[in-house]
């Protein structure tokens, strides 16, 4: 019920379109009493339950444990009759990050204000990150955009209001288990974890040879320490998305009401496969009765 009547934009990575994945079947399940005993079942009980018994030509598939449906979409689009409406919209890149790849939102903020959303749910955190120089190397671009990241939070909430959404929900960037790395991950992991010397320079040196003259040195050695593929970088960027919330929520001239999505104290490396480090496609569930937890409790979307 928290989701129903509502319209709802979500913009953001692969962690965001896993959450809409499975939001969009559990909206769209035809009996919806079927769902009414997953209250009194563990989350295992509970993705095995829906997965056989409820939503008949799905599966989880691979290692990783992904949601297949032999009818669904990968971006599927939800609209019902009462009123629903949820949309994802992929982050400005598609296929591998390098150093060609640049953000630009312009596109994606013009749908965002077409579908004139009541709730907005955006993260792109993961996308931030570096192992600059070994397995995830980025452009400059993106590392001004994680330097100037309360500059890109202050754009989704103008955009929120320009919208006229009347609830902004910033999503934590996702719990990174380096334990479940292996290969050249893991070697920069071990690397940049004790803040190696030679490493550190190398990436400074790579971002500053493309970055803007306006960018200081001492911004880019701090992506380079603390802008990390790793659960160290995830939580750097998240303490500054709280406290970027937190100076939102005391200013009388914000017109949008903001909340936090924190799924990533709930996600664990259990659900987590070898290799991947990051999908927790097993929490779904968990994830959208937190989500649907915020905007029930929120009198400005239940009201």
């Amino acid at each position: 019920d928290a989701y129903r009547g509502r319209r709802i934009v979500i913009l953001g990575d692969s962690t965001l379109r896993n959450l809409n994945q499975w939001l969009h079947k559990l909206l769209s399940t035809e009996n919806e009493t079927s769902l009414d005993t997953l209250s009194s079942m563990n989350l295992s009980e509970a993705n095995n339950f829906i997965t056989t018994q409820v939503w008949k030509g799905c599966s989880l598939a691979g290692q990783d444990k992904h949601l297949v449906c032999k009818t669904m979409l990968m971006t599927p689009k939800t609209n019902l009759y009462d009123g629903t409406m949820v949309r994802f919209i992929s982050g400005p890149t598609t296929g591998t990050l390098s150093v060609d790849v640049c953000f630009n939102f312009t596109d994606h903020f013009v749908s965002i204000k077409k579908l004139q959303p009541d709730i907005i749910i955006a993260n792109m955190g993961l996308w931030f990150l570096h192992f600059q120089t070994s397995r995830r190397t980025v452009g400059s671009c993106i590392a001004e955009t994680w330097i100037n990241y309360e500059e890109w939070l202050e754009s989704l909430v103008t955009v929120a209001e320009e919208s006229g959404a009347k609830v902004l929900v910033l999503k934590t960037t996702n719990f990174i288990c380096a334990e479940k790395y292996v290969g050249a991950f893991a070697t920069a992991n071990i690397l940049y974890s004790n803040h190696d010397n030679v490493i550190l320079r190398a990436c400074s040196d790579n971002i500053r040879a493309n970055a803007s003259d306006t960018t200081a040195d001492i911004d880019i050695a701090n992506y380079c320490m603390n802008g990390t593929f790793n659960d160290a970088g995830s939580g750097y960027l998240n303490e500054r998305l709280y406290r970027f919330v937190d100076k939102k929520q005391h200013d009388s001239k914000c017109r949008v009401k903001l909340h936090v999505l924190n799924d990533h104290d709930i996600q664990s490396c259990k659900y987590t496969p070898l290799g991947n480090a990051r999908h927790y496609h097993e929490m779904n569930l968990a994830r959208i009765r937190i989500l649907g937890n915020i905007m029930t409790c929120d009198e400005t979307v239940s009201g």
